[in-house]
């Protein structure tokens, strides 16, 4: 008897990248045997479901791929039967013979082949029902039926029931075929194929698009028929309703028929159809709302389609309600002043669901009314039940935030027992329990509320138990979508949701919430909790210090290389905090080498950001890079004698690091927005400067010929260089973000799976800076002879500049072959900023010879060419820190909210391609109504530019 071996390949490019970047590749194949079944369709759906969950097909574009396939033994190859043996030792993929993540593997295989064994054994107890099908009896396909039944002999009383009903139409063959006598692939397709017929419960045909086939309605009629007419046989057999039967008063969705009434910038919940304007208990009361509507819009109503909630999955639901959500939104602000829409289909989206929502309230007790008439007396309705009330998402984001404050302040008592006195933290609980108590009140929480009294669950000193309770609320509230995907999105929906809970609060939860973030950032520096040894561990005060440093030097960088100081510092109270952990950290690793220098380097560093005068980091360059260098070399070699343990954080620690790194991040915008300001105002004055009346003097080449050509001429050839440099200086910027927003790397990510996603998103980010370095490579030949007056070695610059674009490409492509490894990060770092220091120089002498420009102007002939200088311009907008002023077209504007800080911010950096709503509510969900405020003002309405369309963009111009 034949058996069918399941094989996995893999299947690796070996890339090499030559001087010119151009790649060339060796593949290579490795084949591992993995499972046996019993029989060949069994094999194929054993494939089917591995290449589902864990194939990389060659054509997704990634340089390593594997795919999953089997043979029967019969067929094998002598080399095949030779692995395929392997399968008898128990030891296989466990032996040192075969690498590591080939266990995983197995166990995948052996549990696809367990679920497909499942499923075919439910495929076998179903072999009782039966298909229908409607046309030729020799057509048994997905476009030719309409409705499986359990049970054959209800589907022998189906048939005669349609043939009997639909006689007067041609007499239709309709005939059943057993589920048995197909083939559970071919099962599948039937089913779906039964599925996909209840989107279509409206007869017209034009509702959909592309438009439904007269079939296809039918068939839709009749499943629709089909399923009352089981449930009533069930019920004449029973003598009781079916307990499987759809109840006739479930939760129905209104659709607006026409696929062009829609928001436009979501995904649609149903395609053929346009936006959601209601949702209504009971298709009658549906159904009568529905008629109500076009008999009072009879000149111009819109297309209506009525669709069971029962037959949409828990991602369409929860997609319609968000719809419905932002429709009702809409039509409740219509005929506001500031809040009204301004685009027509929303308008009429918005009006719509307003227009159904009072019909539903007038017609409801009128249904009911008919319903009881029309009830059997033997019925007994029960007019105890009430609908199940969801909770109000304001109390929901109340309720999510205070369970997460006393999670935290539990913690910081065990943490950090000093850092808030006993009577005052016993307070403070106090008043969170009754603020939670109260919102609990509301409806909606009765599930909550049993969970808390579940014995042995809440304990009040335990935080874990609080963090459960946030996370079971948080799901409560709207924006908080049902996990779908895999784990890291799944993290992000729930950041996501907790920061709007966090944005929605009350205002007397969010100074509550400004309190706790103060405690933690001021008061939690050390934890001193004597229970827990590791934290008088000096390995994790390392740790720590590493942390701490790499915030402190990146604010020293900031003040290098940003040519722009603020005194006092904006970030004072950060600098301080960060100056006290590092002396706690360096406390407890004096007895560690060059610990007591590199001490001093970072006390001498960070005193001259708050003491001295900031500008003595770049005025003196060599002593801040020396002092950079003696923390940095203690750090590497201390973290060789240590070693690699890695400690957890609390909770008041990776606050304060996250907190820190976003305000040091917008300190540096900043910083870099008022420089270019300063660029800005300085070049435009100097163009508008009178020329002098006296030829300007020659430049003499020190290298014993002149320079080359006009300065117009000498312009034109050093600005593509400069410009390939300034985009690769933007990309870099960026890709510190970039490689910290990956779930996993290095190390993390050295499984075959993990190896391929990681790579083919550093391509993405990577690809482009080594496009920009390419094209600087080009534009750098020749260059240094126009440099000739404005550098003492041109020559040698242009060498040295074309070897550090080249050692920069080299260690971008290694970042990307070692899965975005911290280490070579930090190469990338020293390489880019060797290359910046190159651009600097040939920035002053761009900027040197646009003086020129505007100075030889006057003795130019009249048919000279003109190159004008690129000025930059002035920046419309110019934000400073959160709580600052700001200034619009050169105006002083009073200082913005936080939350409007940050829309106008990411409205900046978005430049002239601008945010669609959907980016722009993912940084603040009232982001609209922030800017429609703010153009309130007549300077602030020329400075923010609104979509006006649907899938427009909101911009500030640059």
């Amino acid at each position: 008897m034949n058996k069918w071996i399941v094989f996995i390949s893999i299947v690796h490019e070996e890339m090499t990248i030559k001087a010119d970047l151009h790649s060339e590749g060796k593949r290579s194949v490795a084949t591992y045997p993995l499972l046996a079944v019993p029989t060949e369709a069994t094999a194929e759906l054993v494939v089917a479901r591995l290449n589902h969950l864990h194939g990389v097909p060659e054509d997704s574009g990634a340089d390593d791929w594997q795919e999953f396939s089997f043979k029967a033994d019969s067929e094998l190859t002598p080399q095949e039967v030779a692995i395929a043996l392997e399968l008898s030792d128990p030891s296989f993929s466990k032996n040192e013979r075969h690498p590591s993540w080939l266990e995983d593997l197995t166990n995948a295989a052996q549990t696809a082949f367990t679920d497909v064994s499942r499923w075919k054994q439910m495929s076998v107890h179903s072999e009782g029902g039966a298909y229908l099908f409607v046309g030729s009896k020799a057509e048994t396909t997905p476009s030719t039926v309409f409705y499986r039944t359990s049970n054959a002999s209800n589907a022998e009383t189906l048939c005669r029931l349609f043939t009997q009903e639909y006689s007067s139409n041609g007499t239709p063959d309709f005939y059943l075929r057993t589920t048995s006598s197909f083939a559970p692939e071919d099962q599948v397709l039937l089913d779906d194929a039964i599925d996909e017929l209840a989107i279509y419960d409206d007869p017209d045909p034009w509702v959909y698009d592309p438009p439904a086939s007269q079939s296809l309605l039918e068939r839709a009629e009749y499943s629709r028929r089909a399923d009352r007419w089981e449930a009533k046989l069930k019920c004449n057999v029973s003598g009781d309703a079916p307990t499987d039967a759809k109840p006739t008063s479930s939760e129905v969705l209104v659709f607006i028929a026409d696929p062009a009434v829609h928001f436009g910038d979501t995904r649609r919940v149903i395609p053929p159809k346009g936006a959601v304007v209601a949702i209504i208990q009971g298709r009658t009361l549906a159904e009568a709302v529905a008629g109500m509507y076009r008999v009072e819009h009879g000149n111009n109503p819109l297309p209506l389609a009525i669709v069971d909630c029962s037959a949409l999955s828990i991602v369409q639901l929860a997609l319609a309600k968000r719809e419905l959500s932002r429709a009702e939104s809409i039509g409740s602000n219509l005929g506001s002043d500031g809040y009204s829409t301004t685009d027509p289909v929303f308008a009429r989206i918005g009006g719509c669901a307003m227009d159904l929502s009072q019909l539903a309230d007038e017609l409801r007790p009128v249904v009911e009314e008919h319903d009881a008439q029309m009830q059997p007396p033997s019925v007994k309705v029960d007019s105890t039940a009430t609908p199940v009330e969801l909770p109000d998402p304001q109390s929901v984001a109340d309720v999510v935030v205070l369970f997460m404050m006393k999670r935290d302040l539990i913690q910081i008592s065990r943490d950090y027992p000093d850092a808030i006195p006993e009577s005052d933290q016993k307070d403070w609980i106090e008043k969170i329990t009754a603020h939670t108590d109260l919102a609990l009140n509301g409806p909606g929480f009765d599930d909550i509320k049993t969970l808390m009294k579940s014995p042995g669950f809440l304990d009040e000193k335990n935080p874990e138990c609080f963090g459960l309770l946030m996370s079971a609320v948080l799901f409560l509230h709207p924006a908080m979508v049902p996990p779908a995907g895999s784990s890291a999105e799944n993290q992000t929906a729930i950041e996501k949701a907790m920061s709007i809970c966090q944005e929605t609060a009350s205002p007397h939860v969010k100074v509550q919430i400004s309190r706790l973030a103060d405690l933690m950032v001021v008061s939690c520096r050390c934890p001193t909790d004597t229970s827990v040894k590791e934290f008088t561990d000096p390995a994790r005060f390392f740790q720590l210090l590493q942390r701490y440093w790499s915030l402190a030097s990146v604010l020293v960088h900031t003040q290098m290389t940003c040519h722009v100081g603020f005194s006092p510092h904006p970030l004072l109270n950060i600098i301080e905090n960060i100056r006290d952990r590092l002396t706690t950290c360096f406390l407890h690793v004096l007895h560690l080498e060059g610990a007591d220098d590199a001490r001093e380097s970072c006390e001498q560093l960070l005193g001259v950001l708050t003491e001295g005068d900031i500008d003595d980091l770049s005025a003196v360059p060599e002593w801040t890079n020396d002092n950079l260098q003696n923390v940095e070399r203690f750090i590497a070699r201390a973290r060789l004698k240590i070693g690699s343990r890695v400690f957890e954080l609390t909770g008041a620690e990776d606050f304060f690091i996250k907190r820190s790194e976003h305000q040091i991040a917008e300190h540096d915008k900043r910083c870099r927005a008022a420089w270019k300001q300063v660029l800005a105002r300085t070049d435009a004055q100097t163009a508008a400067r009178k020329p002098p009346e006296e030829s300007p003097t020659p430049i003499v080449s020190n290298l014993g010929h002149n320079p080359v050509s006009t300065p117009e001429h000498r312009v034109a050839k050093i600005e593509p260089l400069l410009s390939s440099l300034v985009a690769v200086d933007n990309g870099i910027m960026s890709l510190g973000a970039q490689l910290r927003s990956l779930s996993c790397r290095g190390r993390a990510a050295n499984s075959q799976a993990l190896s391929v996603q990681v790579k083919e998103q550093l391509h993405k980010w990577i690809d482009p800076i080594l496009q920009h370095l390419k094209d600087a490579e080009s534009a750098s030949n020749g260059v240094g002879a126009h440099l000739v007056g404005f550098l003492a070695e041109p020559l040698a610059w242009e060498v040295d500049t074309r070897v550090s674009i080249r050692s920069l490409s080299d260690h971008l492509v290694g970042l990307i072959y070692s899965n975005g490894d911290e280490t070579e990060e930090s190469i990338v770092v020293g390489a880019a900023s060797e290359l910046c220091s190159q651009g600097q120089r040939l920035q002053a002498v761009f900027e040197a010879l646009n003086v020129q420009t505007v100075s030889d102007e006057p003795h130019k002939s009249p048919n000279a060419v003109k190159i004008a200088p690129k000025i930059p311009p002035t920046p419309f907008v110019v934000l400073g820190r959160a709580g600052d002023p700001c200034t619009v077209n050169g105006i002083s504007k009073k200082a913005l909210t936080h939350g409007q800080h940050a829309v106008v911010a990411a409205l900046i950096d978005a430049g002239d391609e601008g945010l669609k709503k959907d980016s722009i509510e993912a940084v603040r969900s009232s982001a609209r109504r922030m800017l429609g405020d703010l153009r309130k003002d007549a300077d602030w309405a020329l400075a923010i530019i609104m979509p006006g369309q649907t899938n427009g963009r909101y911009r500030i111009p640059s």
